[in-house]
């Protein structure tokens, strides 16, 4: 366990931290929502695909395994932000009450939808990012690299 942790502890960290920089940046609207996804969506990418390079050569399964539990425990974690965030943090989902009451949702329906998805993250986020982690990191374990 300790192997696995070493190797999977920095891209952990690394995405919990642009997470919790994310949701700052949302709040005080310093970036544009598309470019944080993009930078979120090249944080993934990097994160897990370090791990898939450091367990290049071992095979697809071998290298998913620890891809697959850094993004549970990146989802899961990511989940409870989610869930500090829409309580602590209103603000972020302006644009979604704004949207659904324009569409003649009653105001106390939308609480309970965006309540039931928040906390619809705790299962859905391990689940999801457990399967990007392991395709990610399997795939650049594949990836013949060059060394100089």
């Amino acid at each position: 366990m300790s192997k696995l942790w070493n190797l999977i502890e920095l891209p952990v960290y690394g995405i919990i931290i642009w997470s919790v920089l994310s949701i700052f940046l949302q709040v005080y609207g310093a970036v544009p929502l598309w470019l944080i996804s993009v930078m979120e969506f090249g944080v993934v990418i990097i994160a897990f695909g370090w791990i898939g390079r450091s367990m290049q050569g071992k095979g697809f399964l071998k290298a998913a395994k620890p891809g697959a539990i850094a993004g549970a425990i990146v989802g899961f974690v990511s989940a409870i932000l989610g869930i500090f965030s829409f309580y602590f943090f209103p603000q972020i989902y302006v644009a979604s009450i704004e949207q659904m009451a324009a569409r003649g949702v009653p105001a106390d329906a939308i609480q309970t939808y965006l309540t039931i998805g928040v906390y619809f993250g705790l299962l859905s986020g391990p689940v999801l990012n457990a399967g990007v982690g392991a395709i990610i990191s399997g795939l650049s374990s594949m990836i013949k690299w060059q060394k100089k």
